[in-house]
């Protein structure tokens, strides 16, 4: 056919390619190890609580983490292009692929943090029980402190490292503009 370009996949390709298969045979490992020993102590519902509940923190949060990071890219090239005068222009394409490869990278990376700290906290928040026991000091049930306090010092937390993570993706995405 003609016009038809060939596309040539190249060693950092095919790096990454290998990297992601060893990364999903791995996470596969260690999810069945997980649901055989659960289904062997009889606690398969435990198992499928855990897993529902980390799906429904993990979607929403790879969805909007990443789209919040692609937004939040895309003004950083709108910026870069704006300020920095060139003869060449940059394949936009090439990049926008990029900035997509980087915010998924970043949601991945995000979610399974915050999946992974944050599920069991999660199903202790939702489903606490008051003590009828009031804290002297500040008036507070008891429960508070047993329940609550511990997933929203975790939350704290995860968004610090999430504001730490940004400036290590713009500068990682600057060094990209950069060499583009």
């Amino acid at each position: 056919a003609i016009g038809k370009k060939k596309r040539k996949i190249g060693v950092k390709g095919i790096i990454i390619i290998v990297l992601l298969i060893v990364l999903v045979f791995v996470l596969l490992i260690r999810w069945l190890t997980d649901l055989m020993w659960f289904n062997d102590l009889s606690y398969i519902s435990v198992f499928l609580t855990k897993l529902f509940t980390q799906l429904k923190i993990g979607i929403p949060t790879f969805i909007v983490v990443t789209f919040l990071a692609y937004i939040y890219l895309k003004f950083i090239k709108k910026g870069y292009v704006h300020r920095v005068e060139s003869d060449e222009l940059p394949d936009n394409k090439k990049l926008n692929l990029i900035t997509w490869g980087l915010a998924g990278a970043f949601g991945v990376i995000t979610t399974y943090f915050a999946v992974t700290r944050l599920w069991f906290q999660t199903l202790q928040f939702t489903n606490s029980t008051d003590f009828d026991i009031k804290d002297p000091l500040y008036n507070i049930d008891i429960s508070f402190y047993v329940f609550k306090l511990n997933f929203i010092e975790q939350l704290n937390q995860i968004v610090i490292l999430l504001i730490v993570a940004f400036a290590i993706l713009t500068f990682i995405y600057y060094s990209v503009l950069l060499s583009v």
